[in-house]
């Protein structure tokens, strides 16, 4: 009976310090466990560049096309006019940055027809009120430069969109 637990005793000791782990432990270095870890570990720190990396990349790319739009609208020859000029137009009526302004009108009827058509073309239009007794007719409204520049190239080749048009800045 002794002999048998001796060899059980002998037998546990054995697979114990047989295991990888138990000799390197015993030798002061990482375990397969710590060296998982420490893969899943430079593994998230990989993917944080990678991800920090495609989103400066998309910042070059919209900065690059913002500069494009600025480049085409100011090529284009179009007045820009920013919101401040006018004294009694109320900015937070406004729901875009940008708006392509294709006429002012006295007549409110006149600037129903212009948005008439604007609509009837596929594209949308809205009124906004300068000034008392005027009314202007907007589109390509958006908050997106790059996207207004894109919409405006469009719009300027309409039949509606007369060559003295001017851009509304919030």
């Amino acid at each position: 009976m002794k002999k048998l637990l001796l060899y059980a005793a002998l037998s546990a000791l054995l697979l114990m310090t047989s295991s990888c782990d138990f000799l390197r432990r015993a030798a002061g270095r990482p375990s397969s466990a710590d060296i998982e870890a420490k893969k899943e570990y430079i593994s998230q720190i990989e993917a944080q560049r990678k991800a920090e990396a495609e989103q400066k990349a998309m910042a070059m790319k919209y900065t690059q096309d913002s500069l494009a739009a600025w480049e085409f609208i100011a090529e284009s020859g179009i007045i820009l006019t920013p919101s401040s000029q006018f004294e009694r137009l109320d900015t937070s009526l406004l729901e875009s940055g940008y708006y392509l302004i294709i006429g002012t009108f006295f007549n409110e009827y006149n600037a129903m027809k212009t948005v008439a058509k604007v609509v009837d073309a596929g594209y949308s239009a809205s009124t906004i009120n300068l000034k008392p007794g005027y009314t202007t007719v907007g589109v390509c409204q958006s908050d997106d430069i790059v996207e207004f520049a894109n919409s405006l190239k469009k719009v300027r080749e309409e039949v509606f969109c007369p060559k003295e048009a001017w851009i509304l800045v919030r």
